[in-house]
């Protein structure tokens, strides 16, 4: 085993507590313990820029001074006046930084909490309804200029955009659904809207638009809410068709008889209904939990997550066309109206890390693609594919995050008063 290059214990740290669980920390590293990193380095045939030695004392420091602490932290070291200098030779090397240690508040017994359950019961008219779709899903279809209306299937692209104005829309494509009536949801690729249904009535085919719509809970990300959407709708294709029969339907698919179909359509309705089912309630307990817990998030953190929002909304207009006035403009606005969404997102972050230290709940590759899976089937789409356009479009974390927040209401319904609700 290599020596160690010193003792790390030389290294000087001072804390001061500050508010929300936050410390300033001033850390030391004495010359001479740089002199025998920059040694070793050289004898390794290593030798460094000093901005890339800086970089190594930097972690160094760092990494000491979180080996160092009894608690985890939530949001991470924030350098305080920017990036430190590098000493000369002799001098100690020295900076400041902002850390956090994992909150110790009260998080209320989940024996106290009500968790509402959807239970929806797929009845025989929900299975009738789904073959009616099929027998017109299973049919020919023709490209139609008319208004589109009821049993037309129509292919859109879709952009929705988050509260604050300030983040990447989510952007599905060619998404291929049946409409029905004003009132009812629709479901287009898997994904259920509620209120897209209603939105598209009466359009034709090469219409763009923009309507107010809810964001389907299971791809609801940070910045997304259950409240009604900004989106912009382009329909691609609108189809009509004349359904065929169930015998038909049944040998366009190799479906022996109408008992198999019928089982295939009610497993499908419920592998769909059951991830609505486990987002909602993940939402119900963490409503009451964010109303119940008394915990505000350090005002550095606060401060940088709002930037970010204001950094994004002004990157967004830039590329949009906006001019830079235009562009300041925007994140002005997103970072006005994400104040209150930043805030609260960040409490829930915190209370999700609490929770999962306290009940040893940690991340899991397997379970990510497991949800990753799930979602990508109901979209249709390859698991490999929705995972690269989530990656692509920054949200991966926010599977991860969907992840342990449902391991947690997994967790709360084994000791939760659980009410089952209709699902409307």
């Amino acid at each position: 085993m290599q020596t160690p290059v010193f003792d790390t214990s030389e290294i000087i740290i001072e804390k001061k507590a500050l508010d929300s669980f936050d410390f300033l920390v001033k850390v030391t590293l004495p010359s001479e313990c740089i002199q025998k990193i920059t040694s070793r380095l050289i004898e390794g045939g290593m030798p460094q820029t000093d901005d890339q030695l800086m970089q190594i004392l930097v972690k160094v420091c760092v990494d000491e001074v979180f080996a160092r602490e009894e608690r985890p932290s939530v949001w991470g070291p924030a350098m305080l006046g920017g990036k430190p200098d590098l000493p000369k030779a002799g001098q100690d090397f020295s900076f400041e930084m902002m850390i956090d240690q994992i909150p110790n508040f009260e998080i209320p017994p989940f024996e106290d909490l009500v968790i509402r359950r959807p239970q929806l019961d797929i009845s025989e008219d929900l299975v009738q309804q789904e073959i009616h779709s099929q027998r017109f899903d299973a049919a020919d279809h023709q490209a139609s200029d008319a208004p589109i209306s009821k049993d037309n299937r129509v292919t859109i692209d879709l952009q929705i955009f988050s509260l604050d104005q300030a983040r990447q829309p989510i952007v599905l494509n060619d998404l291929v659904g049946r409409v029905s009536d004003q009132t009812s949801s629709v479901v287009f690729n898997g994904l259920k809207f509620e209120d897209l249904n209603q939105a598209l009535l009466g359009h034709v085919a090469g219409d763009v638009f923009e309507a107010s719509i809810s964001v389907p809970k299971v791809i609801r990300t940070e910045g997304f809410s259950g409240d009604l959407h900004k989106a912009k709708i382009a329909v691609q294709k609108v189809e009509v068709a004349t359904p065929l029969s169930i015998d038909d339907v049944l040998k366009r698919y190799g479906t022996p008889n109408l008992v198999v179909l019928k089982s295939q359509i009610q497993a499908s309705l419920e592998r769909r209904f059951e991830l609505d089912q486990m987002a909602f309630m993940t939402d119900d307990l963490f409503r009451q939990l964010l109303d119940r817990i008394d915990y505000s998030p350090p005002e550095r953190v606060l401060r940088s997550l709002e930037f970010d929002v204001g950094q994004k909304a002004f990157k967004l207009c830039q590329s949009n066309g906006g001019s830079e006035d235009e562009a300041k403009s925007a994140a002005e606005r997103a970072i006005s109206s994400a104040r209150d969404l930043v805030a609260r997102s960040a409490k829930r972050k915190a209370i999700v890390t609490v929770l999962c230290s306290q009940h040893q709940l940690h991340y899991s590759e397997d379970a990510t693609q497991d949800q990753i899976r799930n979602l990508a089937a109901l979209q249709g789409k390859r698991p490999e594919d929705y995972r690269q356009e989530l990656v692509d479009s920054g949200q991966i974390h926010a599977i991860t995050t969907q992840v342990l927040e449902q391991q947690i209401t997994r967790l709360a319904l084994g000791q939760a008063e659980v009410v089952d609700i209709d699902p409307e």
